[in-house]
């Protein structure tokens, strides 16, 4: 792994992940977002899973 890091957006309501890495000689590189759940949308594990 060349790279990975992590940040918050959005006024903290967005979470960003970025890796990047050489695959064969190419850069590939990966950014996922997720949205960080106010208080009135968490769930319990349990809640989640059904």
């Amino acid at each position: 792994m060349k790279s990975a890091n992590q940040h918050v957006q959005n006024g903290g309501r967005t979470r960003v992940l970025k890796a990047e890495t050489n695959y064969f000689g190419a850069l590939v590189k990966l950014i996922g977002h997720a949205t960080i759940p106010t208080a009135d949308e968490e769930r319990s594990r349990a809640e989640a899973a059904s």
